[in-house]
Formats: structure tokens, C-alpha cells, sequence
């Protein structure tokens, strides 16, 4: 166990999480600012229109995209998830609009699409409803799924309504969820925070906790004295869920950590020392991370006014063969500017393996894209940086892109889709 670790002394406890990663970084862009494809929706973009805080999440496939966010109500506490479709040519097809729960906000962290066109809506209730996470599932014309987890009735005040298609983590006191991944059976892991722990919960098939995953349904990373912070999690060809969080230590910023465990839970002590790999020195504000096809892990991390993007082997050792020996480094255009990274992609075709979003905290400044290959060279289109602006100040929340798309799809207050 190296020195870090042996001082964190982590203990391994019980819990559920599921999570997913993208990386995104900033520099001087020579190659321009990225154009919205003119075909899309008239313009490249399209306005979430009436959502209240625009669109949180999206997810694309074969060339259907859907959104999700929060459409606020009239009363106090009654705010609904509102889930949109587009078309390949941007067009609204249709949505979906209900009340999940009262007195509470639904915070949408992923969408998620499988292979048969059925979408699931990752996320929890905020404003102190502890304990909420949700998994609302739907068909592909967003038709709630009535054989997905058990009904269940909400009302607030106007009488009750039954709901079906939901499957709600109401067994731990999960204070919030931050991202989630389809696994390798066809589940959804998540991964989220109780107080001050990381922890992951699997979800099953047909929209129930799985209480064989680790212990009682959750996987549970605990370490004393110190405050533990959830990012993103990844599924690899194996099964095996990686988790990119960060730790803060009393006295030191905080760190960046990979953990990795087995397909029902356990932590894995293959990988890393005895299960985690640290990233990178002490400092780091906002994080995201992935697998690749053959198992690497790319792990994004903004640490003050850069980015950093480092390569790891399946077991958990830095890839070498990447950045030249070196993470992958760049800065916001204007000093003392704080990098906040927004998203990561991966993808195995095109040129663009890894696409990495960040947004300097600046009225002034646009979005920026990193677009690297799987060595760590700037992606063709990228210039000799790697880095395109796109040309709106919006703010990019979540991405998505498959290795049979062309594009690249962006959510924000619009969402945009990119030629690549």
C-alpha cells in the first residue's frame, strides 16, 4: 500500500453506485471556434424552450437524442421531470412531463439508452428529501414501462396519482446521485454520497435495488476523518465499476482518487493498492472519468486554472504510452480563471477518442473542447492544441456521442449537436 493510501487507512463498507465519465479541457483553441451543424434544428441548436434551468442531461443513439430536466409547477414543491425526444433533424417529437415526488426537485444526473430503444432517467429528489433516488424507465416514445419496478402513488395536496416505471432508492439515506452506468447484464450502477462516503447501488433489470450487490444492495467506501466526494462511474468489458471521486484530507485540498470493484461489490484489490489508484497532487475542483474498449481508464481533472488528463492501465498503473510519459495539461485562456470541468467522451472510431468539456468561470468565456487521440495528440480538426471554443457562452452540463454517430451532442440552456 503506497504512503497515501496507508495514511487514509480506508475501510470498505456497504452500498450501491453507478457511474459514467467524460473529459473536457481548455487552452488558447488555433483551430477555431466549433460550428452547430446548420441541419439540426434549423441552426444547430435547440432551446429546451420552457424547462425552467434548461436541459441536465442527455443521451443519444442511432440518431435519436433525448433530454431530460425540470419543468417547475405552479405549487410549492410540485416541480416534475419533463423528458423530451428529437429526431435526427432536431424536431421535437414528443415528451413527457409527470411529478415524481412532492415537495422536492428532480435532479437528473443520466440518460441512458439501451440496445432495444428504451430510456432510463438517472437521478434524485433534492431539498432535503434524503434517500430519493430514482430510475424512471420508458419506451422509445416515452411511454412510461408499467413492467418496470412496482407502482407507486405520489400527491400533493390535488389528490393521488399512480406511477409506474420508477424505481426509487428509498432504502439508504443517499444525499445525492452524481452519475450512472449500464452493466454489463443489463442493470444500472450508480454512484452517490451518504454524508461523507462514496457509495454505489446497482439497480436490476426490471427495476429493483439488488441486495446481493455488496452488502444489502450497497457498496460503501469510508474513511475516517476525511470528506469523500462522488463523480462519475464506468463499467469495463469485465464488469468491473470504476469509480473517479475526490477526498479532502484537514489541512490539504482535495485529491483525486480512482477505486475499482468487482461485479457484485467487493472492492477490488487488483487494481491500484489494494483497490485505488490516486491521481495527480492535492488541489483538484471538479473531476470526470471513463473506460475504453481494451479497459484503460482516462481520468479528466480540473485543478484550479487547468485541466489535466491522465491515461491508467487495467490495473490501475499510469499508461506510459500516453502523453509521452506526461498528463495531458492545458489552461484557461485568461489568468486566474478557474477551469470547471463539465463532461468527458469516449469513443473508439473517427479520429476523437477522447472529448473532454470545461468551462472557465467567466461571463465572458465560451465553453472550450479538448479533442484528443488515444495517445494523448490532438484529434484531427484540433489544431495543434487540441482545444476548440465553441462559440456560445452557454454553459455545457452533460455530452453525448456513440462510436456509430457522427456528432457530438452538447446540453445546456440549448441543446447543440456538432459535426465531427
Amino acid at each position: 500500500m503506497s504512503s497515501w493510501n496507508a495514511q487514509m487507512r480506508w475501510t470498505v463498507g456497504l452500498t450501491l453506485v453507478t457511474v459514467g465519465a467524460l473529459v473536457v479541457l481548455a487552452v488558447p483553441a488555433l483551430a477555431g471556434p466549433l460550428s452547430p451543424d446548420a441541419t439540426f434544428s434549423g441552426d444547430g441548436r435547440s432551446r429546451a424552450g420552457d424547462w425552467n434551468l434548461g436541459y441536465q442531461s442527455l443521451g443519444e443513439k442511432a440518431g435519436l437524442t433525448y433530454t431530460a430536466g425540470i419543468e417547475l409547477g405552479a405549487g410549492s414543491g410540485e416541480n416534475s421531470l419533463i423528458v423530451a425526444k428529437y429526431g435526427p433533424a432536431g424536431d421535437q417529437q414528443t415528451t413527457n412531463s409527470r411529478l415524481l415526488n412532492c415537495w422536492s426537485t428532480p435532479v437528473s444526473t443520466n440518460v441512458l439508452i439501451d440496445d432495444s430503444g428504451n430510456v432510463f432517467v438517472v437521478g434524485f429528489n433534492q431539498n432535503g428529501l434524503p434517500g430519493h433516488g430514482f430510475v424512471a424507465a420508458y419506451d422509445a416514445n416515452l411511454t412510461p414501462r408499467a413492467d418496470y419496478a412496482d407502482e407507486s402513488a405520489t400527491g400533493c395536496g390535488h389528490g393521488t396519482a399512480t406511477i409506474t416505471g420508477v424505481a426509487r432508492v428509498d432504502s439508504f439515506d443517499l444525499e445525492q446521485i452524481t452519475d450512472a452506468s449500464f452493466d454489463v447484464d443489463g442493470g444500472i450502477v450508480m454512484v452517490g454520497r451518504i454524508y461523507n462516503d462514496v457509495v454505489v447501488v446497482r439497480i436490476t433489470p426490471d427495476g429493483f435495488v439488488d441486495t446481493t450487490f455488496g452488502v444489502n444492495g450497497l457498496m460503501r467506501l469510508r474513511q475516517p476523518d476525511t470528506r469523500e466526494r462522488p463523480a462519475t462511474i464506468a463499467v469495463d468489458s469485465q464488469g468491473r465499476i470504476t469509480v473517479a471521486a475526490t477526498t479532502e484530507i484537514p489541512g490539504y485540498a482535495a485529491r483525486a482518487f480512482v477505486a475499482r470493484f468487482t461485479p457484485d461489490g467487493a472492492l477490488d484489490e487488483t487494481f491500484g493498492d489494494n483497490g485505488l489508484r490516486s491521481i495527480g497532487a492535492f488541489g483538484t475542483v471538479s473531476l470526470a472519468h471513463g473506460v475504453t474498449a481494451s479497459d484503460r481508464i482516462v481520468v479528466a481533472r480540473a485543478d484550479y486554472s487547468r485541466v489535466l488528463v491522465h491515461m491508467l492501465t487495467p490495473d490501475g498503473a499510469l499508461d506510459d504510452a500516453f502523453g509521452a510519459g506526461s498528463p495531458v495539461k492545458r489552461k484557461c485562456d485568461e489568468t486566474r480563471r478557474q477551469a470547471t470541468l463539465r463532461d468527458l467522451v469516449l469513443r473508439s472510431t473517427g479520429g476523437r477518442a477522447i472529448t473532454v468539456f470545461m468551462h472557465c468561470r467567466s461571463t465572458r468565456s465560451p465553453s472550450m473542447v479538448l479533442g484528443l487521440r488515444s495517445s494523448g495528440m490532438p484529434a484531427t480538426g484540433f489544431g495543434d492544441t487540441g482545444v476548440r471554443h465553441l462559440r456560445s457562452t452557454d454553459s455545457v452540463r452533460d455530452a453525448a456521442t456513440t462510436d456509430a454517430s457522427k456528432y457530438l451532442y452538447l446540453a445546456g440552456g440549448w441543446l447543440y449537436r456538432i459535426g465531427t
